[in-house]
């Protein structure tokens, strides 16, 4: 669903294809930028930039901080920088859905996954916004790892959660651990209908939670619980998302596991109402429809 293009930074040397890939990118289209190597921006700015002019340099940096912040990823492979940037590439090809490379080498043509810069078209970006997964815990959690790996706060927004219940709560596990593995992620919000407030606040589940948490190396992780009164929504509380700084999915039937292997649809939310979402469930100190809330620490 949310693509993984690792491309070589030489590819993107002139401004017009620079800004045509770029465009191209940001998780509410399901394509972001692998940071392959690690340090892929140094790169770029020091290698490719030596010769522009100071306004064409300007313009590169301010796209390139949004790219940064919106729009890239960790690629979590190994990069070797004795060899050309197209070997370390093949050698790693599985690790990504596209590669762009700078020239049209005969490696490009062998493999539909890894173009060159200069024949790549929109068949090439073409990706799925709406997938089917196992309603398992990790099924659940994969088509969220892209976003989850580069957030620092998320938000589970579903009428039906049950936090009392071990469907729910191993599902928020699956989705925190995508989360503490970008080694960014500070904060867990959840966002569940009043109708479903156990008795005793959570307290109960909060022990069996917190030894999965340590089992599961959540340590550092925070969780907070909203329940909301439907009454006081401006629309029907019913949609289940998840959600974070940069992007969000629709998930059909929310965030409960299942024993067998029923299927459910995820979608990816275009940038208009995710940053609405966001605003409501993320960026809002506490939005007035919360009656009740608890954290969980670990």
């Amino acid at each position: 669903m949310i693509k993984k293009f690792a491309i070589e930074p030489a590819a993107l040397r002139r401004w017009e294809d620079f800004r045509y890939v770029t465009e191209k990118l940001g998780f509410s289209h399901g394509r972001v930028l692998a940071a392959f190597p690690k340090a892929w921006i140094k790169e770029f700015i020091e290698k490719q930039l030596v010769d522009a002019g100071e306004m064409e340099r300007k313009r590169f940096i301010a796209k390139l901080q949004v790219i940064k912040q919106e729009r890239m990823v960790n690629s979590g492979v190994p990069y070797c920088g004795d060899v050309p940037w197209s070997e370390n590439a093949l050698k790693h090809v599985n690790a990504f859905d596209r590669v762009i490379m700078a020239d049209g080498s005969e490696e490009c043509h062998r493999e539909s996954t890894v173009q060159s810069i200069d024949v790549i078209d929109e068949a090439f970006f073409e990706v799925a916004r709406e997938v089917e997964c196992e309603s398992t815990p990790r099924g659940l959690a994969r088509p969220a790892e892209p976003l989850l790996s580069h957030a620092s706060e998320a938000a589970i927004v579903d009428p039906y959660f049950r936090v009392d219940i071990n469907s729910c709560l191993s599902v928020l596990v699956a989705l925190a651990k995508s989360a503490v593995a970008g080694r960014r992620f500070e904060q867990f919000y959840v966002y569940t209908s009043t109708k479903f407030l156990p008795r005793d606040r959570g307290r109960a589940a909060r022990s069996e939670f917190g030894r999965i948490a340590e089992i599961a190396g959540l340590s550092g992780a925070r969780f907070e619980f909203r329940c909301v009164d439907p009454n006081r929504t401006e629309k029907a509380f019913h949609a289940r998302y998840l959600l974070t700084g940069e992007g969000g999915l629709r998930y059909d039937k929310g965030f409960q596991a299942s024993h067998g292997k029923e299927l459910v649809d995820v979608s990816l939310l275009d940038r208009t109402l995710h940053l609405r979402l966001r605003d409501i469930y993320i960026a809002a100190q506490r939005p007035r429809f919360v009656v009740e809330s608890w954290s969980w620490d670990f």
